[in-house]
């Protein structure tokens, strides 16, 4: 143990993680480079090109693209690197006429844009003017010109609206493809298409303010409420939590988070669920609140008259002795206002931002288009194009190990993203499974087994196999589910505290994920009536001496954390033996995911990403509470846009732990003083920032192994789209010294805020022209 603890001993130590680090890199990138080259061999290109690009290796990408005479695809790549030309020569290759004149244009080469358009775009872009004043109208605007005036004239059958979203979802993808992405929102929204509206508004046009009411009308109170938080409308996110409150058992345990929004909106809701009810301890809680918000809307007097009636009826309550006192007290003097930082100069190329609304533009077509539509059904027989082999074991709560291929494959994915559970009842026409429903039936089980309510899975499955026998894998599934179940045994649902065993308070409804220390499960809880994520220790980490209230403590401090941008923690405790901390339910992805999937992420979503991390960040900071484990694992996007950071706190909790190389970070994303297991600051959050927003704009890590004296190339040479202040950002966030990195989370995130304000204004002004056209071509109907 000496030697160990030795300096000597401690650089052997680091020498062999560096040696076990790296080999793990290499094999990981080996195996992939070695599936890629027999695919390769196969002459099976676009499958290689696919998986180099998922790699992050698009110089290869590119070329494999070529050699499969996929042209678009490679022109998608030239776009990332910036190269417009040869974007431009691609698209045309492909006949793309449209996104090849506009990237002529963009290029600076009109006289060949004007040749191509004139030759296979004529008869969409011929100008129409009227007095030789007006522009030409574009395809796009002749699309949303029809389906205006098909909305105006209403949709009284299905099938009509059905057509009416089909030329909605025209004239939006059009628009998307001219980058006129605001106008695109407004048609789905207008359309009743919300997922998309609300994906465009919070991820690509960063404005949640304008996706709440949509998430709002689906019943999705709490979404709602944090989009307008997000948006700075304090007012608008505290009746919205109103809403949320008025559905729940408990309301009164919102009164806290609704009284920070707005105390005028919290004191009038509470006058209001108190009506005449008389004070009592039942009701102690909304009396305390009324006093509080009474305070601080400056009535010191009745203030103090509620606080001295609570304390005279119901006993000591909480700090009422001191708040009483301090109403005695003179009103301390206002705290200044923190100077707004002044950043250097933008240093934005005007063609940079451009292409950088492009990119969106692109990306968002491409990411709306991949939504599953019940027109894009497979037809009865076909089987899942690949299937993820999982082996689900639980130490401590399943009775046995099971291996499950058909509980989250390709299928269940594409379920999760695809169509809502009200579509689908819809397209049911309220009947029993009959062979003229039995597909949609399929579709239900999968949509259950993708949300991880597995009861209703079980039974849409099992009704497609009474209907039909054997048809596609229903059975299958069914058998999975059940074997799921059997291994849960009686533990699915689980006693408040293992001195209860009568009162269930969880019902565990599926695995969401696991790690090293911990599993996280999917959970009912059946007192508060919601969906929860349950997070058990492993059983080594739970019987640590001292654990048990360390744990505890730390949890606490991070319940406290109210944030939009941060995963709310609700309870802690012990069940079956085992630590665990429940935390709210997030419906999303984590970004590593959207990392790797699809088209992955455009450089805008990734600045939105980082802002929202930042944002939570700068909060957790001012409460002396550091992440210490920052990375896009640890980071969910919500289905409504919101990004969630996760796991907040946990690794500090444990730090003192036996097990510190384990669970105090992720070494990949750690700052040198906090592998040196040296004093660490919020600094070693923003160098994690910085590895993330690397990693998520190039697809690889800046660092090998423990390596960071040396710098990484600066992302712009890896990406050239990558505009000058985001490129600082990270460099400067990737500082050896912590003395070197930006000083806070709000200052690091003031230098992205120009890249961020120069497309918003960029989406604006199109807007703005947009609407002026539409405006002409109503007024040209109307003539």
């Amino acid at each position: 143990m000496d030697a160990l603890t030795s300096p000597g001993g401690l650089a052997v130590v680091g020498v062999v993680l560096a040696l076990l680090v790296g080999l793990l890199v290499l094999s990981r990138r080996g195996g992939g480079t070695a599936a890629r080259d027999a695919l390769v061999k196969r002459g099976r290109y676009g499958e290689a090109a696919r998986m180099a690009a998922d790699a992050g290796d698009f110089a290869v990408a590119f070329d494999l693209y070529l050699r499969a005479q996929e042209p678009e695809n490679a022109a998608a790549i030239a776009v990332k690197r910036g190269d417009l030309r040869q974007a431009a020569e691609l698209y045309e290759r492909a006949a793309n006429w449209e996104r090849a004149v506009h990237f002529y244009q963009r290029a600076g080469m009109g006289p060949k844009a004007d040749d191509l358009r004139a030759a296979h775009l004529a008869p969409a872009a011929a100008p129409r003017t009227r007095g030789g004043s007006d522009p030409p109208r574009s395809r796009a605007h002749e699309l949303e010109a029809r389906y205006r005036q098909a909305a105006s004239a209403g949709a009284t059958t299905d099938a009509a609206k059905v057509e009416l979203q089909r030329q909605a979802r025209d004239a939006a993808d059009a628009l998307l493809a001219e980058g006129e992405l605001a106008r695109a929102a407004e048609i789905y929204a207008d359309a009743g298409l919300e997922d998309e509206a609300v994906h465009l508004y919070v991820n690509v046009l960063g404005q949640p303010g304008r996706a709440a009411p949509l998430v709002a009308r689906r019943g999705n109170h709490q979404r709602a409420a944090e989009l307008y938080e997000l948006a700075g409308e304090l007012e608008r996110a505290a009746v919205a939590w109103v809403d949320v409150a008025k559905g729940s058992p408990r309301p009164d345990s919102f009164l806290e988070r609704i009284g920070e929004l707005s105390p005028k909106v919290a004191l009038g809701y509470v006058e209001q669920e108190l009506g005449g009810r008389p004070l009592s301890k039942a009701t102690a809680e909304w009396h305390y609140q009324r006093a509080k918000l009474t305070a601080a809307g400056g009535d010191a007097a009745r203030a103090q008259e509620y606080f001295e009636q609570l304390q005279a009826i119901v006993g000591p309550y909480r700090d009422v002795e001191e708040r009483l006192r301090g109403l005695a007290l003179p009103a301390p003097a206002p705290a200044p206002r923190a100077k707004t930082m002044q950043g250097p100069g933008s240093n934005l190329d005007p063609t940079q931002i451009e292409l950088l609304a492009s990119q969106v533009a692109e990306a968002a077509a491409q990411q709306l288009k991949r939504r599953v539509e019940l027109s894009a059904l497979p037809e009865a027989g076909a089987s899942p194009s690949h299937v993820v082999r999982t082996e689900i074991r639980v130490i401590g709560l399943e009775q046995a190990p099971l291996v499950a291929g058909l509980l989250d494959d390709s299928a269940v994915l594409a379920a999760r993203h695809g169509v809502g559970l009200d579509a689908l009842k819809r397209f049911t026409g309220g009947r029993p499974c009959d062979l003229g429903n039995i597909e949609v039936y399929y579709r239900l089980g999968l949509y259950y087994l993708a949300h991880g309510n597995y009861d209703d899975a079980l039974a849409a499955f099992d009704a497609v196999e009474d209907t039909s026998p054997a048809y596609r894998d229903a059975w299958k599934r069914a058998e999975e589910i059940r074997a799921w179940k059997k291994a849960l045994g009686k533990v699915t649902r689980l006693a408040e505290s293992d001195a209860s065993p009568g009162r269930e308070r969880y019902q565990l409804r599926g695995e969401l994920g696991r790690g090293g220390m911990a599993v996280v499960y999917r959970a009912y809880d059946t007192a508060l009536e919601r969906d929860v994520a349950l997070k058990f220790l492993s059983e080594e980490l739970s019987t640590q001496p001292g654990i048990r209230e360390l744990f505890q403590r730390e949890a606490r401090a991070v319940a406290a954390l109210n944030h939009p941008n941060i995963v709310t923690v609700h309870d802690t405790g012990y069940l079956q033996g085992r630590a665990f901390l429940c935390m709210e339910f997030i419906e999303g992805q984590s970004v590593e995911a959207l990392m790797t999937k699809g088209p992955g992420l455009t450089i805008i979503e990734c600045v939105r990403i980082a802002k929202q991390v930042l944002d939570a960040l700068a909060y957790a900071h001012g409460k002396q509470i550091i992440h210490r484990d920052i990375k896009p694992a640890n980071m969910m996007r919500t289905e409504e846009g919101l990004v969630k950071l996760m796991d907040f706190g946990l690794a500090k909790s444990l730090a003192e732990g036996k097990k510190q190389s384990v669970i105090a970070g992720t070494p990949a994303y750690m700052p040198p003083e906090q592998l040196a297991g040296g004093d660490i600051d919020h600094r070693c959050d923003l160098f994690s920032v910085a590895v993330s927003l690397y990693e998520m704009l190039t697809g690889r890590l800046p660092f090998e192994g423990f390596e960071r004296m040396t710098a990484p190339p600066p992302v712009s040479e890896l990406v050239p789209a990558v505009p000058a202040p985001l490129d600082e950002a990270i460099t400067r966030g990737l500082a050896y010294r912590a003395g070197d990195r930006w000083a806070t989370a709000a200052e690091m995130n003031a230098r992205l805020k120009p890249v961020l304000d120069a497309v918003d204004q960029m989406v604006a002004e199109k807007a703005a022209a947009a609407s002026k056209r539409l405006a002409s071509a109503k007024t040209e109907i109307v003539r």
